[in-house]
């Protein structure tokens, strides 16, 4: 396997050079430092890397001074090359369901069956004595589950973040609704695993959900859908959706306990 380094744009100088220094096996005495660095890359007969940096918005010029220092030393060792990808980064979840420091690019969280934080957010409709769940289509684009009938909306928790934030965002992005935090209320945590054949292979999905139901009418008229993420959205009685659950007519990637948990909260 490529060895693999993960460089946070939330790291400060020193915990970059941390990661650098324990994925590559770096003596004691490195001095955690531009210069030290160069000097040990350069001493390397040959590497083989991915570098993995977190897609934030934040300005980090450590890693760009990082990432230059990596370019001339692969110019002057053609047996030192490397790949940069920029990706979500999120905080793994342990067996005791603890959220944990340790943070991990997606896709490998994906490709090892890490634990994972998502937010999962519901939104209902209620007419006389029935109460409907909005359901979105996930795009045929997904790499996970396209095609298929999911939750209103739902989302990663970023490394660092909080998932009623997440949630917030994940509303925003798929469906064009700006949600105030406060009108999200928390229904509870659900574990799940599963095995997924994808078009790049298997993907194991380890989660746990953060559950929500958003509290403030929603007219379907007025939602902007995020094409790449969900191709429509639909409104279904809950008990209908749950006595459908295994029904091959009804495509979906739903969970009958999580389904069990929001209609016990509001019916």
């Amino acid at each position: 396997m490529d060895t693999e380094i993960f460089l946070s744009r939330c790291f400060s100088p020193e915990e970059l050079h941390e990661e650098l220094a324990q994925k590559l096996g770096f003596p004691e005495y490195y001095g955690k430092n531009l210069d030290a660095l160069y000097d040990c890359l350069s001493e390397m007969e040959s590497l083989n890397a991915d570098i993995y940096i977190s897609d934030e918005n934040i300005s980090n010029s450590t890693i760009d001074s990082i990432l230059d220092i990596f370019y001339k030393v692969s110019e002057e060792n053609s047996r030192f090359s490397f790949s940069v990808h920029n990706e979500e980064f999120l905080n793994i979840v342990d067996e005791n369901e603890h959220v944990t420091n340790h943070i991990k690019p997606r896709s490998l969280v994906h490709r090892d069956g890490d634990g994972h934080l998502t937010s999962h957010i519901w939104i209902i409709r209620r007419v006389d004595t029935s109460v409907y769940v909005l359901l979105q289509k996930r795009s045929d684009e997904k790499l996970l589950y396209p095609g298929l009938y999911d939750v209103s909306s739902a989302g990663h928790t970023s490394a660092g973040e909080e998932t009623r934030y997440s949630a917030v965002r994940e509303l925003s992005e798929e469906l064009g609704i700006n949600a105030d935090p406060r009108n999200l209320e928390f229904i509870g945590m659900e574990k799940s695993e599963k095995v997924c054949d994808t078009r790049e292979g298997k993907r194991i999905d380890k989660e746990f959900a953060t559950i929500f139901v958003y509290n403030k009418p929603v007219d379907i008229k007025n939602i902007r859908l995020q094409k790449s993420e969900v191709s429509e959205v639909c409104w279904v009685d809950i008990d209908e959706c749950i006595a459908r659950i295994d029904d091959e007519s009804f495509p979906n990637c739903l969970r009958i306990q999580e389904l069990k948990k929001l209609r016990k909260k509001v019916l």
